[in-house]
């Protein structure tokens, strides 16, 4: 039986001490224990001292503390040694993803789209370290791909000016257009924050908001209407030529018209919102306008 050792997990369940951990490598009735900072050290010494030893033969360990990181040191059952940071192994990845999914059905995360999961992360940890820890934990679930996007931030330093910009992901803009066609079937103006899904008080992802704003830009040709356009009221006019819009794209295919918009998008990332335009076209050819 190949035993695997995590260090640094709160866990007390299978726990493995400094006293037992002999033990624990004789018996070997259990496939997975956790160890303190105290047992990676007599480990690691263990190996400095007796080099490889029988004893640890067959044993798997993910180390991971402050000072050294997180690493990797496998003792096959032939005898070979092998310690090493990247890449993750499948092991400790299968591990992961079987806690993972434990903890986001015990919170109630496991059903969320991508929008909804990042907005009750944010209601749930309110300090910014906790969230990038929370991240970290979830990386590789099924919304891995779509998270590490949206969490990337603003790398590039902040603008004023609105830039052509998207999250690359078909499941979120699905759920964006579905939010932005409930609302015009109301007959009224749509805003940021119901477009993403989120509660009015709580604050979005930048890279959220961008896409949102270049999204906008390309279904409809204008920017998304701002407080004095909503104010101005008249929501009826305007959402009669949304919904003729909307009918269009249905009528079109919406992952024709994503595919079309994400590559329009790809050559302009980056431009001025404000002098980019989209046309759609055929499904096998597109136009994209810059002024």
């Amino acid at each position: 039986m190949i035993l695997t050792f995590i260090e640094g997990e709160n866990c007390e369940d299978q726990k493995c001490t400094v006293e037992s951990f002999v033990e624990v490598l004789i018996t070997r009735q259990k496939p997975l224990y956790y160890i303190s900072n105290d047992v990676a050290k007599f480990v690691q010494n263990f190996l400095l001292l007796e080099g490889n030893s029988p004893i640890l033969r067959g044993c798997f360990f993910a180390f991971n503390n402050k000072h050294t990181g997180q690493h990797f040191l496998e003792c096959s059952t032939d005898g070979n040694i092998r310690k090493y940071s990247t890449p993750v192994p499948q092991w400790f990845i299968k591990l992961n993803m079987s806690r993972i999914e434990k903890w986001l059905i015990q919170e109630n995360l496991d059903k969320l789209l991508p929008l909804e999961f990042i907005d009750a992360i944010n209601r749930k940890f309110t300090k910014e370290t906790e969230r990038k820890r929370v991240i970290e934990f979830i990386f590789r679930t099924k919304h891995s791909d779509d998270l590490q996007i949206i969490l990337k931030g603003n790398v590039n330093g902040r603008s004023t000016s609105l830039k052509v910009s998207h999250i690359d992901s078909y499941q979120i803009f699905n759920q964006f257009f579905n939010n932005l066609e409930r609302i015009i079937s109301e007959n009224r103006f749509p805003t940021m924050h119901e477009l993403a899904g989120i509660d009015a008080e709580k604050k979005i992802n930048n890279n959220v908001r961008r896409s949102i704003h270049t999204w906008m830009k390309c279904i409809s040709g204008e920017l998304l209407p701002n407080s004095k356009r909503i104010q101005a009221g008249n929501s009826e006019l305007y959402c009669i030529r949304m919904k003729e819009i909307i009918i269009r794209i249905n009528k079109f295919g919406l992952e024709c018209f994503f595919n079309q918009m994400k590559n329009a998008v790809a050559v302009n990332e980056g431009k001025k919102l404000s002098t980019f335009s989209f046309e759609y076209t055929g499904k096998k050819t597109r136009r994209v306008l810059l002024k």
